[in-house]
């Protein structure tokens, strides 16, 4: 038979007070079984200590910073001469009298720069242009016999036979200068006087197909051509400038009526700035013509 049950011993169950728990007390309950050589440990078990000792070093530099100033104060006040000592002296210039009986001597003036030597006569060279067929008033290039003893430039002018060649340097041609020779001025490429084919033709921004898309979502049929089943190309002749905007837009060729000229017209002057045309390395003005095609749904 087992015997009557009693207890064999007391435990004493007490609960943790964390008011009553110093700091480095917490910190070991905190980090117990973790590994404590981390830094997270010491950072905290030590922080006070290093907080007195941060205000402690900044109380100092603030009083000896304060007695520094206290001190030159009192030195000031007490020695005034020595202080004066140290200035710098201020040096005065003195201005040194000139002889106006003394007479400069003048340099010698500069060698006369030799006239340049005559040049050979100029003869104008017709620049090739496109013209229509019936066009009556054409000036013909220059002959062979014209050209004799003549250079070939962008205007006709005299000159001596005998002279030096216009696309020589002057200084080898017997004269003075620095050996170039200058073009002469042309507005050609202006807004004004736009050019008819250059370097690089102008652009619609983003290629042909942003201009086809522009013409697809832009270009209404006009309903006078529907209806009267007319249908064609319409070529529109315009400048794009200096800075890319069009101007000057007009219908050449061959008119449809039905309002589609009309309509052409107004799908180019809507368009946005295009790329400029580029002509020996500047944006020039170019003529630019777009054919515009109209075609009926069911044809």
């Amino acid at each position: 038979m087992y015997g009557a049950w009693r207890p064999i011993g007391t435990i004493k169950l007490t609960s943790m007070d964390a008011i009553n728990i110093t700091q480095n007390d917490f910190l070991d309950v905190l980090f117990d079984n973790r590994n404590k050589d981390y830094g997270a440990y010491n950072l905290r078990r030590y922080y006070e200590r290093r907080m007195r000792n941060a205000v402690g070093i900044t109380a100092g530099i603030l009083l000896a910073m304060t007695g520094a100033y206290v001190v030159s104060n009192i030195m000031a006040k007490s020695h005034p001469a020595e202080l004066a000592a140290v200035r710098p002296k201020v040096t005065t210039l003195t201005e040194i009298p000139i002889d106006p009986a003394e007479k400069l001597t003048a340099p010698p003036p500069p060698a006369a720069a030799a006239a340049p030597r005559a040049l050979k006569p100029m003869i104008q060279n017709t620049p090739p242009a496109v013209v229509p067929d019936d066009t009556k008033d054409i000036t013909p290039p220059p002959t062979q016999k014209e050209m004799e003893g003549k250079v070939i430039g962008s205007i006709t002018t005299p000159g001596d036979v005998n002279g030096a060649d216009i696309d020589a340097p002057v200084d080898l041609a017997g004269g003075g200068g620095n050996g170039v020779v200058e073009a002469p001025a042309t507005t050609e490429g202006t807004n004004n006087h736009p050019f008819t084919f250059v370097e690089l033709m102008p652009s619609f921004p983003g290629g042909e197909d942003a201009l086809a898309k522009f013409l697809r979502n832009n270009v209404r049929y006009p309903s006078v051509a529907q209806e009267n089943g007319i249908q064609g190309i319409v070529s529109v002749q315009f400048v794009v400038t200096t800075d890319g905007t069009i101007q000057g837009v007009k219908v050449i060729g061959a008119t449809h009526g039905g309002g589609l000229e009309d309509e052409a017209l107004r799908v180019v002057r809507k368009m946005p700035k295009w790329r400029p045309g580029r002509q020996n390395g500047r944006d020039v003005a170019v003529y630019f013509t777009l054919p515009i095609r109209f075609v009926m749904q069911d044809q």
